[in-house]
């Protein structure tokens, strides 16, 4: 008898356990949806996003245009490349930063800089052309930032020790920050392995982005 009583009585439960359940998903999903429907900025990516690929890769652009609209989108990212920099050079100016090279030595500051940026710019340009997708945005984030946290961005590359050491050393951003803080001193070096380390990388994220292009025409 007590068994009959405990499945009756599992019984009644279920349903209460599954509107619960329920209840506390409907929760969820209506608050998510009120936040993102009166915040425009959480609601407009995902709805231009999808009309923004499809422009690009629909039948209203033909091949020539498409790759002239990621040109246009490159040329965006030099814009604003150029500003950050500026900004932070206005800003390191204006707490107290002297840069102690010469004029020369903050033009390839400046060079190196806006060619990194260029770099990186294009390797998400690529990575959006193969996810097309919002959710793809830190894997167009991530390795840049990994690349930093490898590389002597807050101590110079002597300084460093152990493993981070010798990851450093074999990281070619390393040596594009090692420049930079050269220049900044008035003491130019590692500038020949700057070179050489955007002599690699740019050409090949412009062979990312291609690829990329060609890879979204394909699968639309």
């Amino acid at each position: 008898m007590s068994a009959v009583s405990s499945t009756m009585s599992a019984t009644r439960e279920r349903p209460t356990a599954a509107r619960t359940y329920a209840r506390a998903a409907l929760g969820v999903a209506g608050r998510t949806h009120r936040t993102t429907f009166r915040n425009p900025a959480l609601l407009t990516p995902p709805i231009f996003a999808p009309l923004i690929f499809f422009a690009i890769f629909g039948g209203g652009l033909g091949a020539g245009r498409r790759s002239a609209a990621i040109v246009g989108y490159a040329a965006t990212a030099v814009v604003r490349i150029a500003l950050g920099l500026a900004l932070l050079f206005a800003v390191g100016t204006a707490v107290g930063v002297r840069v102690q090279g010469s004029a020369w030595n903050v033009v390839a500051l400046a060079g190196i800089g806006l060619a990194y940026g260029v770099t990186v710019a294009l390797f998400a340009i690529g990575m959006a052309l193969r996810v097309r997708s919002m959710q793809g945005a830190p894997a167009m984030q991530v390795p840049a930032l990994i690349a930093l946290f490898f590389a002597p961005a807050f101590a110079p590359l002597a300084l460093l020790t152990g493993w981070i050491h010798g990851a450093a050393t074999w990281n070619p951003v390393s040596y594009l920050l090692e420049s930079g803080r050269g220049y900044v001193a008035g003491d130019t070096t590692d500038v020949g392995r700057a070179v050489l380390a955007l002599t690699v990388l740019l050409p090949l994220t412009v062979v990312w982005t291609a690829t990329g292009l060609r890879r979204a025409e394909r699968t639309v």
